[in-house]
């Protein structure tokens, strides 16, 4: 169940939100409530970011439709929580994301969210199909992709608590 070699397996330290295909922007925000609670709950002394870009509308492997404006939204608030919990102590990896333009475009708005700056997204919304936001809930029967969150109470190779988010669609629901 854990993502890294350096998290626990400790029962409550792992949240995941089920999304169904074709969730998107609103589906990612409507999650972090959920998200926001469980860290702020925690505590984290630091937080790291599994930053898998592979969840945009034109990636060929996500099966979600986030926007760039998604990803900038949602570093935006990481750092926005990091900088309320542990003095803006964050780590951001990227992971994946396989349409090199969209993964351009949603790292560098990444990048503009930590550095305080507007977002710039290039793709019109019009792109976009409706999202099934009705289905996103932590009912795993009714998703086929997730977002997940795994605390670790403390990290052997650090001794302090620390917190990942993994963001792409290929965590642990595939059906």
């Amino acid at each position: 169940m854990t993502l890294v070699p350096f998290t626990l397996d400790i029962a409550g330290t792992t949240l995941n939100i089920a999304l169904p295909g074709d969730a998107g922007h609103a589906a990612a925000l409507d999650s972090w409530e959920l998200i926001e609670a469980k860290v702020t709950q925690f505590a984290p002394d630091f937080i790291v970011v599994s930053a898998g870009y592979d969840g945009h509308l034109f990636d060929p492997l996500g099966g979600l439709q986030y926007s760039t404006s998604t990803y900038y939204e949602l570093t935006k608030r990481i750092v926005d929580l990091s900088a309320a919990l542990c003095q803006g102590r964050t780590l951001m990896v990227l992971e994946g994301g396989y349409h090199l333009d969209a993964l351009a475009a949603s790292v560098a708005d990444s990048f503009r969210a930590i550095l305080g700056q507007d977002g710039v997204d290039p793709h019109s919304p019009d792109l976009f199909r409706d999202e099934p936001t009705d289905k996103v809930g932590t009912d795993p029967d009714r998703c086929v992709l997730a977002l997940t969150l795994s605390l670790a109470p403390r990290a052997s190779f650090a001794r302090s608590r620390s917190c990942l988010l993994k963001s792409d669609g290929y965590t642990n629901y595939s059906r």
